[in-house]
Parts: structure tokens; sequence; C-alpha cells
């Protein structure tokens, strides 16, 4: 009888693995439940840490496949337009694809200011391959100006 009112195993029956877990977590109630409370942490902070991760090497393979479009079109298609080796007319091509391609690059990358100044760094050495430098500098300028124009904006301001 002390045995049941101390919540200790009774020796008058066989013990089983369920009677002798119930026994015990009641006899030790705080301790169970904060071993359970940590394993449920640590489970969820496993699950946070895994997703980040995978999210993290997305990104980086998105980053990588970016930087090689970006490298493919400025170094092997852009480059590659040479004022020495092309007629007026693929000149006067090229030089309309790249004005058509210029001014849709605010438009179409207005939520992202460093791939638009890369894209426009790229434009730029591309007019000046095919010769047409002032179109460049046009580029050049507007690089500049978005630069002072972000960098003030995302400043913050020391109020008075």
């Amino acid at each position: 009888m002390r045995r049941h009112l101390a919540n200790e195993p009774v020796l008058a029956q066989p013990d089983s693995v369920a009677y002798r877990t119930r026994k015990y977590v009641r006899r030790h109630r705080v301790g169970v439940t904060i071993v359970a409370m940590l394993t449920v942490a640590l489970a969820a902070s496993s699950k946070l840490y895994v997703d980040a991760r995978a999210a993290t090497i997305e990104a980086e393979k998105e980053s990588a496949q970016s930087k090689a479009l970006s490298d493919f079109l400025q170094w092997d298609v852009l480059a590659s337009i040479n004022s020495d080796q092309q007629d007026s007319r693929q000149l006067i091509a090229a030089k309309a694809l790249l004005d058509a391609g210029a001014a849709k690059i605010n438009d179409r990358l207005a939520n992202q200011p460093v791939a638009a100044a890369k894209l426009r760094a790229s434009f730029q050495s591309a007019y000046a391959v095919l010769g047409f430098g002032d179109e460049g500098a046009k580029l050049d300028e507007q690089n500049q100006r978005r630069r002072v124009q972000h960098l003030t904006s995302t400043r913050p301001t020391l109020s008075t």
C-alpha cells in the first residue's frame, strides 16, 4: 500500500513498460515536462535550420545562374559585336537592339537597382565596342544618378 501511495511500482503484479512509465512520469512530472518541451524545441529548431539551409542553397543556385547568364550576355554576345568586323547595316541593327534594350532597363528592373546598374554597365561596354561611346556615356550617367538616388533614399536622416 505504501508503494502505491508513493507512486512507485507495486510488486504484487508483473511490471509492464506502460505501468512503469506511468509511475515514473507521475513521480517526475516537472522533469518529464521540461525534457518534452526541450525535445519539441529541438525538433522545431532543426526543421527551421533545414528549411533555411535549403533556401540558402536555392538562392546560391539562382545567383550562379543569374551570373552565368549575365556573363554570357556581356562577354559572349555583346562583346562579340565588333565595329571593325561588321558592315554598317549590322552595326545599325546591333545599335538598334541595344537602344531598345537600354530603354527597357529602368522599367523592367525598377525594383532591382543593382541588377539594372550591372546591365547598364554591360550595355555601356557594348556601345563602346560598337563605337557608340556617347550612348554608353549616357548609361554611365544614369548609373551615377541612380546610385546617388539609391544612397540618399536608403541613408538614415538625422532629425534636429
